[in-house]
């Protein structure tokens, strides 16, 4: 009798093991199927980041290790940074052939930390139409799948500007820039500084020249030197590697200010002649282009990002700038930062350009 009252409870404990079995094998979670991995190792998407040589090289490339931190730990993406790909100096054919084997196994985004890029990320973009390609710098987009991400340097420049004027001594001020290479976002700098110097000075000289790379610190000190034997009182330089060694050519020239563009500020170089660092923080603008990939807001579009998405700073020495001009550098990039636009003054090439 006990044995017929059992029954059903077995039928039933068996019809529940039968159902488990069968929902284990469709859900697929057997620590055989799973091949061991955990929710952990699953990715929201997968980045490439090339940088142009190794985290010890120079401050740019370290960049991009720190932008692969940000973008893994925001966006829980999974990040190869692959050094010393820079096509102007390493074999371009074995880059793209290494390139090609990442792709084919499935990237989101690839970014490459400089304008050299482009020709090469352009290409791929054409044959990888479901990936999204990014040079930090500027680059035309193809409207699909490819563009160029950059800081607004003509608001660093049109801040540089401002604080260059303020420190000017003489009736008919001399002011000058050197820049590194001059890729379309540094000629936007350097309209924006050379506009607003005359709008606040139309009686000021604006003396120009470019070194045509980052990395001839010998070369950028030369052509400083040339520019302050003509008189320049305050020098803004974007030189990369040459900015330091321009910093000790300063000392020489005692009444002279020096206004810097680097990867972060710059004031201990020469303690009572620099006057102020702008930054763009590129780590920041890479994270802010994977971000964008993973909204689905990639479009192949030239993207720009400022003081209002934290990108964008100035650090001034409070040694040497005077008590009027900080408060209204203050009072200005708080206004970028609020998204606000600057005056008319400010420039706007064309992105055909």
């Amino acid at each position: 009798m006990e044995s017929v009252r059992a029954l059903p409870f077995a039928i039933f404990i068996r019809f529940v093991c039968l159902v488990c079995l069968c929902w284990w094998g469709v859900s697929g979670c057997s620590p055989a199927d799973d091949g061991g991995r955990t929710d952990s190792e699953f990715h929201k998407m997968e980045v490439i980041i090339l940088i142009p040589q190794t985290r010890k090289d120079d401050s740019w490339s370290a960049q991009g290790y720190d932008a692969a931190a940000r973008i893994r730990t925001q966006l829980n993406a999974r990040v190869r940074v692959v050094p010393e790909s820079d096509p102007q100096r390493f074999n371009i054919t074995k880059q793209k052939k290494k390139l090609i084997g990442l792709l084919d196994e499935g990237v989101d985004l690839v970014i490459g930390l400089g304008g050299q890029y482009e020709t090469l990320l352009r290409e791929l973009a054409e044959i990888y139409r479901y990936s999204s390609f990014a040079v930090v710098g500027e680059a035309i987009g193809n409207q699909h799948n490819f563009a160029g991400v950059s800081g607004r340097f003509d608001d660093l420049g049109y801040v540089m500007a401002e604080l260059a004027v303020d420190h000017t001594v003489s009736d008919q001020p001399v002011l000058g820039f050197l820049g590194g290479i001059p890729f379309r976002n540094y000629q936007r700098m350097l309209s924006a500084y050379e506009s607003r110097i005359y709008a606040l000075r139309p009686e000021a000289e604006v003396m120009v020249d470019w070194v045509s790379s980052f990395a001839d610190t010998d070369l950028s000190v030369k052509k400083a030197r040339v520019l302050l034997e003509q008189g320049a009182e305050i020098l803004l330089v974007n030189t990369g590697m040459g900015n330091q060694a321009i910093a000790e050519l300063f000392k020489q020239y005692p009444e002279r200010k020096l206004l810097l563009i680097d990867t972060e500020p710059r004031t201990e170089w020469n303690k009572s002649q620099v006057l102020a660092t702008g930054t763009m923080d590129v780590a920041g603008i890479a994270t802010h282009t994977a971000h964008q990939v993973v909204k689905g807001h990639w479009r192949g579009e030239q993207m720009r990002f400022s003081f209002d998405e934290n990108v964008a700073r100035i650090s001034m020495n409070n040694r040497v700038v005077n008590q009027g001009a900080y408060g209204r550098i203050k009072k200005l990039t708080g206004h970028l930062r609020d998204g606000k636009d600057l005056d008319d003054n400010k420039a706007d090439f064309p992105d055909s350009e």
